[in-house]
């Protein structure tokens, strides 16, 4: 979790530096969860994920995974990076993490508290199941945001937006929550938009696209 670096906690929006410490500490977590547990990656069971969500958001969460790639549901399987059971192995033990966060105050729908923005990218070396030749780099890019804020005397740490990025080079044309990787031999990709703007998946400034796009620079 080295590259996981957080801004200093600070008393802000009417929260003591002891609980805006509280909420940076949860989304460093949370961010672990969702990218850093290799038993995750492999498609299994964000248990940690489920755990360090607000009471009230865990029920909905819990209920998405059981309908990965639903439409109009709460889409869980979304929030982590989980590679589609078989579809890939990991290589090593290192991962690569960049990124950074910020600290504001908001106030929405009647709701004053501290914001936590989130940006952050996750480089795995991954392959085939015993395909060396396969060796490739995935890119996961989470920008997200965990609110914290107070209500009939409970401190609330809300996900409010989580794993907006997307995750490349993978497959657009699976749409059932899991990362399907796309190596040099995969088969073209059906949803491939010729047309849409480049990405370059290195980058933290880029706004995620909705078109499926080519990547400007190699994994």
């Amino acid at each position: 979790m080295k590259g996981l670096v957080m801004p200093p906690a600070r008393a802000m929006g009417g929260f003591s530096r002891k609980q805006v410490a509280a909420a940076v500490r949860r989304a460093r977590n949370l961010l672990a969860a969702a990218h850093l547990n290799r038993k995750v990656l492999l498609g299994g069971r964000p248990e940690g994920l489920i755990r360090l969500l607000d009471p009230e958001q865990r029920k909905p969460f819990v209920e998405g995974l059981a309908h990965p790639g639903t439409k109009g549901d709460f889409r869980s399987q979304d929030w982590v990076t989980s590679l589609a059971p078989g579809s890939a192995e990991l290589v090593g033990d290192t991962f690569k993490v960049h990124g950074k966060s910020r600290l504001s105050v908001f106030r929405e729908n009647g709701l004053r508290g501290v914001r936590i923005k989130v940006n952050y990218l996750f480089v795995y070396a991954i392959r085939r199941p015993g395909r060396p030749e396969t060796l490739t780099r995935l890119v996961a890019h989470n920008v997200g945001a965990l609110d914290l804020w107070k209500e009939e005397g409970r401190l609330h740490f809300w996900v409010t937006e989580w794993n907006g990025g997307g995750v490349a080079p993978a497959r657009c044309d699976i749409d059932d929550g899991f990362v399907h990787p796309f190596y040099p031999d995969s088969a073209p990709d059906a949803k491939l938009d010729h047309n849409a703007r480049s990405v370059d998946p290195y980058s933290l400034e880029e706004e995620p696209s909705e078109e499926c796009a080519a990547l400007r620079s190699g994994t």
